[in-house]
């Protein structure tokens, strides 16, 4: 098995210097040019978790519903404000006409998005909202912008290393020891890390069906990202 791995890592290598000149690139003379790529990936834990909560009524009067909604939008982001840790900004803002059988309603909603690194304070918050009449949307923990950035840097760094042990292992399987590093590429960041849905309630007042407040906070538990991190280089062996 290993001479078979041997003899396929020695006619990869030994075709590439072809393949580098009809590209334009010049070798120095008994140097072969080798394309060589490693990945390292963790498994992280989220540390961010994230609450998003509306408030909604129905009213007879729009002016009135507005106010009423307005007015208790206010008084969230109040509460929001003693709690240091918490981020909070407004979602968009719905009210829309409909008709029943006997008349013509409001509906109205908007929602708060919080967030933050410090659950309990998260939870704490929510609960409080959901006694004033909110709602929950969903809860979920997510991967911070910042820790995600710092595990792709320790893991830029480890891939590197795996990427050069692998060319000084085929330099030294084809006797060309040395090992210059001519080009390098890291892949993208992938998109965003969406929170994990811990909990959903949708809005079911079409068929009746009203949503009620909890009688205590929410309970929340952090998963797991996985996160990789691929480099891929052209080597010259000499």
């Amino acid at each position: 098995m290993r001479s078979l791995l041997i003899t396929g890592l020695v006619c990869m290598c030994l075709s590439l210097p072809a393949t580098a000149q009809e590209a334009g690139v010049t070798l120095p003379a008994g140097a072969t040019l080798l394309n060589i790529s490693a990945t390292e990936r963790i498994e992280v834990a989220q540390d961010q978790l994230v609450a998003n909560i509306r408030i909604e009524k129905t009213m007879a009067d729009s002016r009135e519903l507005q106010q009423d909604i307005n007015r208790l939008i206010k008084q969230a982001l109040e509460i929001v404000k003693d709690f240091k840790t918490v981020e909070v900004s407004t979602d968009q803002y719905y009210v829309y006409e409909y008709n029943t059988k006997t008349q013509n309603l409001w509906r109205g909603t908007q929602g708060l998005t919080l967030k933050g690194k410090d659950a309990d304070d998260i939870l704490e918050v929510s609960g409080k909202l959901q006694d004033l009449g909110f709602l929950m949307n969903g809860l979920g923990y997510q991967l911070s912008s910042e820790k995600y950035e710092e595990v792709r840097d320790g893991l830029l760094e480890l891939s590197l290393k795996k990427l050069m042990a692998r060319a000084k292992r085929v330099g030294i399987t084809i006797d060309k020891p040395d090992v210059d590093l001519w080009e390098v590429n890291v892949d993208a960041a992938p998109s965003p890390i969406y929170p994990q849905p811990v909990m959903m309630r949708t809005m079911m007042a079409d068929s009746g069906m009203a949503e009620k407040s909890f009688a205590a906070p929410p309970v929340a538990e952090a998963g797991k990202n996985e996160i990789s991190m691929t480099v891929s280089a052209k080597v010259l062996l000499k």
